[in-house]
């Protein structure tokens, strides 16, 4: 029986996989820190896999030493491994060990999701298709955020729109990340529905960013779509197949579209005008919060300079800084 027919009748591990991706939809269940019931949900699903994992051990003792081999998980063992011998010369060790638990968790989430998605075929379109619906979810709190402030106070205030984040610009990252997985997908041959969905998806989420107006996350999307259309160019260089060139239109269009309506929208806005904001992206400003965000970066290359092997100690970066 193929892969994908196993999933199918066994939806369980599908099922795991979108609750670890949706863990960040988890409200704060009015605790005073956000991330703590996001925790706690992690906590329960990495249980609910581990039990899951020890009920179907047969479908899961040759793919196990297959993810523990791997290059990313000793990699990713041997920092795990440091971080907690930094208990040892930590500034502030409990700090060590709270920050342990969490990563502790993390790790866990990271073997069984390299389990879990072993049994389908197609892994990069499954992951992208997830994401994708999770990019949906994440644009349509914040528009449905804009339309609230722009209906009740008459403005937008672009740092007001947090959507399912604590942080606009948690949020801004959140978006702009999952961009290039719609790309992606717009290279296969799709329904027609979906190459029009598609678009119009990466023109609603540059939109949502121009109105959070996080300079980071233009930066980003900038970034993403001039590799995008290097990348195109190159393979129509190659190829010669001018559908290549055709499809920089995925992201010249909505790009272009999503600038136009915030322009039209909020051009006399000082909060969410996508140009004005740009306008001010430079290192030499006089713009406290790049100043302020300059000196930490510098702080940080002079702690590496100074401790290039020993640092603080996991989770004490923030104490030192």
């Amino acid at each position: 029986m193929s892969k994908m027919n196993t999933s199918i009748l066994n939806p369980i591990p599908f099922v795991l996989i979108v609750a670890y991706l949706c863990v960040g939809f988890v409200p704060n269940w009015e605790a005073v820190d956000k991330i703590a019931p996001q925790w706690l949900t992690m906590g329960i699903i990495n249980l609910a896999s581990t039990f899951y994992v020890l009920w179907r051990a047969g479908d899961f003792e040759h793919k196990i030493p297959k993810v523990i081999k791997s290059a990313i998980t000793l990699f990713y063992l041997g920092f795990f491994l440091w971080a907690g011998l930094s208990y040892f010369y930590a500034i502030n060790p409990t700090e060590v060990l709270v920050n342990m638990a969490r990563h502790t968790h993390t790790f866990f989430m990271y073997v069984y999701l390299a389990l879990f998605i072993q049994n389908f075929k197609d892994k990069d379109k499954l992951f992208s298709w997830v994401l994708i619906f999770i990019l949906a979810v994440e644009v349509y709190a914040v528009l449905d955020q804009a339309l609230v402030m722009f209906e009740s106070t008459g403005v937008v205030n672009g740092g007001n729109l947090k959507g399912v984040t604590a942080n606009r610009n948690i949020t801004a990252f959140s978006i702009a990340i999952k961009i290039p997985f719609a790309l992606f997908l717009l290279q296969f041959k799709q329904k027609k529905i979906i190459q029009f969905a598609l678009p119009i998806l990466i023109f609603a989420s540059i939109f949502c960013l121009t109105m959070i107006s996080s300079r980071a996350s233009f930066i980003a999307v900038t970034m993403t779509a001039l590799l995008y259309i290097v990348m195109k160019l190159y393979l129509y260089k190659k190829n010669d197949d001018f559908r290549q060139v055709k499809s920089t239109l995925n992201i010249i269009i909505p790009l272009l579209a999503a600038v136009l309506c915030n322009q039209v929208l909020f051009s006399n806005s000082k909060t969410v005008s996508a140009l004005d904001r740009a306008s001010t992206i430079s290192v030499n400003t006089n713009d406290g919060s790049i100043i302020q965000r300059l000196r930490y970066y510098e702080d940080v290359l002079t702690h590496l300079s100074s401790n290039p092997i020993f640092g603080t100690g996991i989770g004490n970066w923030k104490i030192k800084s």
